[in-house]
């Protein structure tokens, strides 16, 4: 991103104010769906609730302290912790043998980052996420990292994957929005939603589509052993593994990496909440 500012856009029946991020990408401007809302360009209609008085209180499940929300996570303890992955599924990307390979230089690294980015570096390994090419292995492809600071005073380590996104054969799959899924909320009471911890990192890349996710750094070279942030078509890969872990279990769906649990009653929420956190297992 080369830069943002801030500006007043207005449409014909309204005006606001918005932060405009510039980037290096081809292509036309994009707009926010955030500022189409509050230009009246789009709007978002979900299906009203009925609201009736009642001498009687209902009971209300509003947080994991609920007993009966309580016992069912409480099943699954390592589910909520550490990084998970996806069993008996590897991604393969397809690449274009007809794109002649690009070998990157390595991107100075400022002197005072580097032991942010050994610690980083370090910590993916620890996790599986990476590991380091052998020196005896030759590589065709090799790209640069991006340092992206944090607003926490550590660092976002990415990979610059244009050159070797011209070689990855992009997979189509439709990605659901909020509209697509909400005829399957109609008459839903009970919510619970579950967002994966460094969702990409989930899925285990194949040992052959490893060596186009080689990276460059003044330690020097890694590749992801995991499906990493930046590849073209991750969003739609990870959207379809996740799709077809839940698609039979009524009560659970996925927009990415958020899993809506409903439930039209407390028990059925339970059931659903019960058996999405069982296949993570």
């Amino acid at each position: 991103m080369n830069g943002k500012f801030t500006t007043i856009v207005e449409s014909r029946r309204k005006i606001t104010v918005t932060t405009i991020n510039v980037t290096k990408a081809n292509g036309g401007c994009l707009l926010s769906g955030s500022t189409a809302e509050e230009l009246g360009l789009i709007s978002l209609h979900l299906n009203a609730v009925q609201i009736t008085k009642s001498s009687q209180t209902p009971p209300t499940f509003t947080s994991i302290k609920d007993n009966g929300v309580q016992r069912v996570v409480q099943k699954y303890p390592n589910v909520f912790c550490g990084l998970g992955k996806l069993r008996h599924q590897t991604v393969e990307l397809l690449v274009d043998k007809d794109v002649k390979p690009v070998t990157q230089r390595q991107r100075r690294i400022p002197f005072h980052l580097r032991s942010k980015v050994d610690a980083e570096l370090s910590r993916l390994r620890d996790e599986d996420i990476i590991e380091r090419v052998p020196d005896t292995e030759a590589t065709e492809w090799i790209s640069p990292i991006v340092i992206v600071p944090k607003k926490d005073d550590n660092i976002l380590l990415c990979i610059d994957m244009r050159a070797a996104n011209t070689a990855i054969k992009r997979i189509r799959h439709p990605i659901p929005t909020v509209h697509d899924i909400s005829h399957e909320l109609n008459g839903a009471k009970f919510f619970t939603k579950l967002d994966l911890t460094q969702a990409n990192h989930q899925l285990e890349l194949a040992p052959e589509s490893r060596h186009i996710r080689t990276f460059i750094t003044h330690a020097g070279l890694f590749r992801f052993k995991r499906l990493n942030y930046g590849t073209n078509s991750a969003a739609e890969i990870f959207q379809h593994a996740l799709q077809h872990v839940f698609d039979d279990i009524p009560g659970v769906r996925n927009i990415a990496d958020d899993i809506l649990v409903f439930g039209s009653s407390y028990k059925a929420h339970n059931k659903a909440l019960d058996g999405c956190l069982h296949r993570m297992v």
